[in-house]
């Protein structure tokens, strides 16, 4: 009769662990979509929210995860399908924090374009940064400087859950 206690003890035990490994590798998190391409002529929603499924991935609370839309940050190893995590700007973490080759997120709300979008930070103009992005793995000038004020923070992390940027 110990034996048969023992046994069921032990058994509920692992079960209970091996449901909550079970659950953190299901872990589904709702984050918004960033566009890493054009922002002309797109019909993506980038302001609704979608499902993703993190598993183990390691998330900074302080920072905010976007997934990336299209392919022109691959020269710099962010491809479609990763997920970014991006320190947001703060008082602690600034413009004047931002340096030249840094990853931009940055957010648009004009007639074109409604949502975020990655850029590398080429140089200061005034008070905006001149951006680029690539496309077929040539460096391309964004059409236009983006103001500190649409600056939204820096990609610090890059997850690839299919090695996509591989």
């Amino acid at each position: 009769m110990e034996a048969l206690i023992i046994v069921l003890l032990t058994t509920l035990v692992y079960g209970v662990q091996m449901y909550v490994m079970f659950l953190k590798k299901r872990r589904i998190v709702d984050i918004l979509p960033v566009e890493a391409g054009s922002t002309a002529n797109t019909n993506h929603n980038f302001m609704k929210k979608v499902p993703i499924r993190v598993e183990n991935m390691q998330m900074n609370p302080s920072y905010e995860y976007f997934k990336v839309v299209n392919d022109c940050m691959k020269m710099r190893k962010i491809s479609s399908g990763d997920i970014i995590g991006v320190q947001p700007l703060n008082e602690h973490y600034t413009i004047k924090d931002i340096k030249s080759g840094d990853i931009l997120l940055i957010y648009l709300d004009d007639n074109r374009f409604h949502g975020h979008k990655i850029r590398v930070m080429k140089n200061v103009e005034g008070d905006a940064f001149n951006t680029y992005y690539f496309k077929d793995n040539v460096e391309h000038k964004s059409s236009e400087p983006h103001a500190f004020s649409t600056i939204r923070g820096v990609v610090k992390e890059v997850y690839h859950p299919f090695n996509s940027a591989i």
